[in-house]
């Protein structure tokens, strides 16, 4: 799962690396322990530094909508 970073943070878990505000955390090659998701999250009472990003759903193909037929311009 995919996580918006809230607020700027280094993390001493992953390698000391930089989150900046407005990107996505973990980082390539890093899988978080459930209880450091926690610490980052906000559940345990502390400021959530991250929130999770809703996954979206598969996209299906648009069909084209029909062609509508006019009626005849003339008099």
């Amino acid at each position: 799962m995919k996580y918006q970073v809230l607020h700027t943070f280094i993390d001493p878990a992953d390698g000391c690396r930089l989150y900046q505000a407005g990107g996505t955390f973990p980082g390539d090659g890093y899988s978080p322990a459930p209880e450091h998701l926690r610490h980052l999250d906000g559940s345990e009472g502390r400021p959530a530094l991250i929130a999770p990003v809703p996954e979206e759903a598969p996209k299906t193909p648009e069909k084209p909508a029909p062609a509508r037929k006019g009626s005849k311009k003339g008099g």
